[in-house]
């Protein structure tokens, strides 16, 4: 996580990717990243969206907006404090506006639909083989663990080469 002055100059958002195939190398790496926050540091993000996504090197990600997360631990229900309009969900946003709790399945869902609205947001405008690949797999992929399995099994690496 990025959250002190003087290092965010460093990285680059994703909506300051202008190559294609960057663009593309760097949106896997935004699903590996998320599935590993969720698998591995038992975090919800929870404000997923471009300007969020961060990108140092090729092979170097990372997020920002660390007030949003939500450690995942225990069970029961969890309380999400932030959103973005536009990113988010109308569910997520009714359990944040009144104070809902939601599950660990429902996070890790509503992250993945953020990252999917931050994609399809990032290519708007663009036409290109891999990135309409990648909105392909993101359409029928209904997790980030399905999603980076899909990319990895579809050669996706592959092709960046």
């Amino acid at each position: 996580m990025v959250d002190f002055y003087g290092r965010r100059n460093i990285l680059k958002d994703l909506t300051q990717i202008n190559e294609d195939n960057q663009l593309a190398h760097a949106l896997f790496l935004g699903a590996c990243y998320l599935a590993d926050l969720h698998a591995n540091k038992s975090l919800f993000h929870g404000d997923i969206k471009p300007k969020n996504l961060l990108v140092k090197t090729e092979d170097h990600f990372c997020s920002s907006d660390s007030g949003s997360l939500v450690p995942l631990t225990g069970s029961g229900k969890y309380i999400a404090k932030v959103y973005t309009v536009g990113f988010a969900s109308t569910t997520h946003i009714k359990r944040v506006v009144t104070n809902q709790g939601a599950t660990l399945n429902e996070l890790i869902q509503e992250d993945f639909h953020q990252f999917k609205v931050s994609v399809k947001y990032l290519m708007k405008c663009r036409e290109n083989e891999l990135l309409n690949q990648f909105r392909a797999q993101i359409e029928i992929s209904s997790s980030l663990i399905e999603l980076k399995a899909a990319l990895v099994k579809s050669s996706f690496l592959y092709l960046l080469i």
